[in-house]
């Protein structure tokens, strides 16, 4: 991925597509109450698990299956998760995670919405838009790759002219909430990378 290729992504987001997609109306319109879930811990690591997995599954297409053999692991995977940060994050084991719900795609997103600084939301459209061809299932089960395009992820923050990227992203899905009837919300460096290529990537099949 490159810069100046995700900067056209904003004056895509700007405008709803016509006929509307109510799918990513949704998300747009419930990113920032998952945010808030997912940073309410409660008293049970187990529950607060189950509840960011069905929180993050009313994202996707697949229904959400969960293997209890990997729970408890899981669990303490994704407690961890919230600690981390752009120099540690390949630190920890999502495997648990992966396992448990049975996607490293679902354990991406349940990453992000409880480390949204450190962790982008992966799927088969911004893989396939990011290597420039379509990405199978097995491709997208593979951990390694969801971490390399953690770490293009993070390059791209680096660059300069990122801050200007940044604040174009924010100001377009300012507007974008605008004409929607949806109140304004900030944005991560991460989220705004995320959502560029998911803007850009949209002709692909999600999986």
């Amino acid at each position: 991925m490159k810069l100046p290729e995700l900067a056209a992504a904003a004056q895509r987001l700007r405008t709803p597509p016509r006929p509307s997609n109510f799918r990513t109306t949704a998300c747009l319109a419930t990113y920032p109450w998952l945010l808030a879930t997912a940073r309410d811990l409660g008293s049970d690591p187990w529950a607060w698990f189950c509840r960011v997995a069905v929180m993050t599954y009313g994202w996707m297409p697949r229904v959400l299956r969960l293997d209890l053999q990997h729970a408890r692991a899981a669990a303490q995977a994704l407690h961890a998760a919230r600690e981390a940060t752009p120099a540690t994050m390949r630190q920890l084991d999502i495997a648990p995670i992966a396992s448990s719900v049975r996607s490293v795609v679902g354990a991406s997103k349940m990453l992000h919405f409880v480390n949204p600084q450190v962790y982008p939301i992966w799927d088969s459209r911004i893989e396939a838009m990011r290597l420039g061809g379509a990405a199978d299932m097995a491709h997208m089960g593979i951990a390694d790759h969801y971490w390399r395009y953690c770490d293009d992820v993070h390059r791209l923050r680096g660059e300069a002219g990122f801050r200007d990227f940044h604040a174009q992203m924010q100001a377009a899905l300012d507007a974008r909430l605008r004409r929607e009837g949806l109140p304004a919300y900030a944005i991560t460096e991460v989220r705004a990378i995320e959502l560029a290529a998911s803007e850009l990537s949209a002709d692909h099949d999600e999986g």
